[in-house]
């Protein structure tokens, strides 16, 4: 057997193959040790496959091998998703747990390779992915992929890539063209320096005609590959009968080199290649940032969409079964190892364990959770295998509710946006109708210049600027904004943010954690504390509310005929009597002491339960914050008066209002609102969205009910307060960059298209200014990262 690299001798208590420690009796084969039959299958494998090099290469120890079951990944459905159809052959990516140096990928690969049906497999210590190459009438993918098992490395789906693969695709196609046009312009623009330098007329014809049709030829690939994107978008506006930037680009890029071509031919004064394809370059440049900006704000929903794992470990009786993501059901238990992804929304069934979940709410720090805890599909186990019964799947996922919301934010066009769009149609109509005036003047004091000067007027107008200006500053402030927890539904209320007067805050879930405990309980009738508690769970278990949480648990008893009113309690009857769970007024307590929630026998008030909740941690340095800024700041409450002063008194809010139902709290904010102030309501509960969708802005956190984030205009999903605070700060910056935006794109057309008409700036000048103009939008926008 070949001698170990010197870099992992010396560890003889250790196997040969894994270097796990040998902690029992060994194997022993051809003078080396082994921890198990495993290892040593997969190091006979390795030498009757002549790969014994491996042990001579590698920097790393190998993986112990563990055997699944890989004929999950014969079935159909499994390869029609995954597997791309290479005409009678099949490829895949597959993610390759183990592989740790540049000799396991070696070896993975020629492992591959030597085995019949098998064209090409090529693996990345970088990505550790493996691509491999097969066809499916000659091997079975499972057949193959247990060759890589059996060598100790472990395999799973790399996820479906069919939407990045069509980005990747759109952006290199991009970079082609770009590359193309920008060769094309260094060319083409020698060509007529040449030409420009003659002011002498001293070179000979037949070389100025050569030169010209040079850069003829230069300039015919950009405008027939480069410049497809600009075409295109003009055929769509005039379909449509909008005119846009696209129809003016195109306009101009066709008059230029139309017009050049004809000059050629008849042999005129002038010629304009360059200019033609200048413009193209610099257009395709500013385009290729734009969609570097998108590209940002698409990263999250990337991340999102390829954080669900393909297979999971469902356990079923004693067994373990691999299976596709897509089968779990509601109730299953699922097994999920240390590093892997969590399949679906589920309860911790096992020991407590830490994940993370960065990618549903921005927290980069580990979050622990205990036994009964929830689970979110999505987020990583950190530190050790674990158990989860199935709460909820696919669509209904916590994962997915995001991926909605942020997929109705980026389909949202903010009003600012609509009216700069009927603004750039407008601008380029009066464009043609300045190139038309510069024509026709010009042609009265020399016909020569008619055509160039209305040529600079169409390149050197910028309504890319204007299109962009916009647009491009919301990109960048939603993809930041996502990156610090915050999700924006709505960008005009987000820019409303920076002009408010007041903000309004709920007391539970809202300023406290939203985790109310029963601290103690009062009993006024014969029946004993337990009882009154059973009632209450049994009428609570209907109710979807942070202060239900408090009763949460089994009872004996079943609830019928529950009527939940909202912000005042439930009501419902248990064993053919009526009994009612909520505030004093709801409860008809006629004491003076009417703080906790009250349970009521149709013979009279049973018992009292009173509530803790925490305040959060961040409240105070919140209200400060707003406070120190000069914003008025009211808390409205349903709850009772001694409660909400007891917070009020805690975060330093003087304006508290307590036992408030929803619909006072709607009056009271529409009397702000008709005061004359812009108004942020903050708050989490199903009886919230009515005022949420009431205010100037509506802000909310990540566990909230789901009508109040549907109400909302922002979405704090970390769950802390302090999103609210960043959300402003973004809002100022947003205005500040829209604002030099639309300043900078009007105020550069202003004075450029008066330069261009009277002659002062030609074509090619005209095109490189419009350009700058494109990309200072692009590139003010993005500094918006930096906030």
């Amino acid at each position: 057997m070949n001698t170990l690299n010197p870099a992992l001798a010396g560890t003889n208590a250790g196997c040969f193959h894994c270097g796990e420690p040998l902690t029992g009796p060994a194997l022993l084969a051809k003078g080396q040790r082994y921890c198990c039959t495993g290892c040593l299958a997969a190091a006979e494998f390795i030498h009757q496959q002549g790969l014994g090099d491996y042990y001579r290469l590698r920097t790393e120890r190998g993986s112990r091998p563990e055997h699944s079951d890989l004929s999950v990944f014969d079935r159909p459905e499994v390869q029609a998703r995954y597997a791309e159809k290479l005409g009678e052959q099949c490829a895949i990516e597959l993610a390759v747990e183990g592989m740790h140096c540049a000799a396991c990928a070696w070896l993975i690969g020629e492992t591959l390779r030597r085995l019949p049906g098998v064209t090409d497999a090529s693996a990345s210590v970088v990505s550790a992915r493996l691509r491999l190459v097969w066809t499916p009438g000659a091997v079975q993918l499972s057949d193959a992929l247990q060759r890589v098992e059996t060598l100790g490395y472990g395999l799973s789906l790399a996820g479906t890539n069919a939407q990045q693969e069509q980005r990747r695709k759109a952006r290199r196609t991009l970079m082609l063209r770009l590359g193309i046009a920008a060769l094309a312009t260094m060319q083409a623009m020698m060509f007529s320096e040449a030409l420009y330098l003659d002011k002498a007329g001293e070179m000979s014809v037949a070389t100025r005609d050569f030169f010209r049709w040079l850069t003829f030829l230069m300039s015919t690939p950009v405008l027939s590959y480069s410049a497809w994107p600009f075409w295109r978008g003009a055929l769509n506006e005039w379909r449509l009968r909008r005119f846009g930037m696209d129809t003016l680009a195109a306009v101009s890029i066709a008059l230029a080199y139309g017009a050049s071509l004809v000059e050629t031919i008849r042999g005129g004064p002038f010629v304009w290649f360059d200019a033609a394809v200048m413009f193209v370059f610099f257009l395709l440049l500013a385009r290729s940032l734009e969609g570097m900006l998108r590209s940002r704000g698409q990263a999250q929903l990337d991340r999102m969409a390829a954080a669900r794992p393909a297979l999971a470990m469902r356990r079923v009786d004693d067994r373990v079964q691999t299976v596709p993501a897509e089968e779990i059901a509601v109730g299953d238990v699922v097994l999920v190892a240390a590093g892997a992804t969590v399949p679906a929304d589920g309860k911790l069934c096992s020991h407590a364990a830490q994940f993370d979940e960065s990618l549903l709410h921005g927290e980069s720090r580990p979050q622990a959770r205990l036994q009964g805890d929830r689970v979110l599909a999505g987020s990583i186990c950190l530190n050790a295998q674990i158990e989860i019964q199935v709460t909820a799947v696919g669509a209904e996922t916590r994962l997915s509710e995001i991926e909605r919301a942020m997929l109705r934010a980026a389909e949202t066009r903010p009003a600012m946006a609509r009216w700069l769009d009927r603004l750039v149609q407008r601008f380029v109509l009066i464009v043609f109708g300045l190139a038309i005036v510069t024509a026709i003047g010009w042609s009265v004091v020399d016909p020569s210049l008619s055509l160039p000067y209305a040529l600079a007027v169409l390149m050197v107008s910028c309504p890319c600027a204007l299109a962009l200006a916009i647009p491009t500053a919301i990109l960048a402030a939603q993809s930041k904004l996502v990156r610090a927890g915050v999700l924006c539904l709505d960008t005009d209320a987000l820019l409303k943010l920076r002009q408010l007067d007041r903000v309004v805050f709920d007391k539970t879930g809202t300023l406290t954690e939203g985790h109310p405990r029963i601290a103690a309980v009062d009993v006024f009738g014969a029946v004993d504390t337990a009882v009154c508690l059973a009632l209450a769970r049994a009428l609570e278990q209907h109710v979807h509310h942070p202060i239900a949480e408090a009763f949460a648990g089994a009872s004996p008893y079943v609830a019928e005929h529950v009527v939940v009113t909202a912000g005042a309690g439930v009501s419902g009857h248990i064993d053919g009597q009526s009994y009612r769970l909520g505030s004093a007024d709801f409860c008809d307590y006629p004491g003076s002491d009417r703080a906790g929630v009250f349970l009521r026998h149709d013979a009279g008030i049973l018992a009292r339960f009173r509530l803790s909740d925490a305040l959060r941690p961040e409240a105070s340095a919140v209200v400060a914050s707003l406070q120190s800024e000069g914003l008025a700041v009211t808390l409205l409450s349903g709850d009772q008066s001694a409660a909400v002063q007891t917070v009020a008194d805690q975060i330093g809010v003087a304006d508290a209002r307590s036992s408030l139902s929803p619909e006072a709290k709607l009056a009271t904010l529409q009397q702000y609102r008709q005061a004359g102030q812009v108004v942020a309501m903050l708050g989490d509960g199903i009886n919230d969205a009515p005022v949420l969708a009431a205010a100037d802005v509506g802000f909310t956190l990540a566990k909230a009910a789901p009508l109040a984030q549907h109400a909302s205009a922002l979405i704090a999903l970390n769950g802390s307060l302090e999103g609210f605070l960043v959300a402003r700060r973004m809002s100022a910056a947003l205005h500040d960059v829209i604002r030099q935006n639309l300043g900078w794109a009007l105020g550069y057309n202003v004075l450029m298209l008066p330069l261009a008409a009277f002659g002062v700036v030609g074509p090619g000048l005209a095109a490189i200014g419009m350009s700058v103009s494109s990309l200072f939008v692009t590139l003010n926008a993005m500094r918006l990262y930096r906030q």
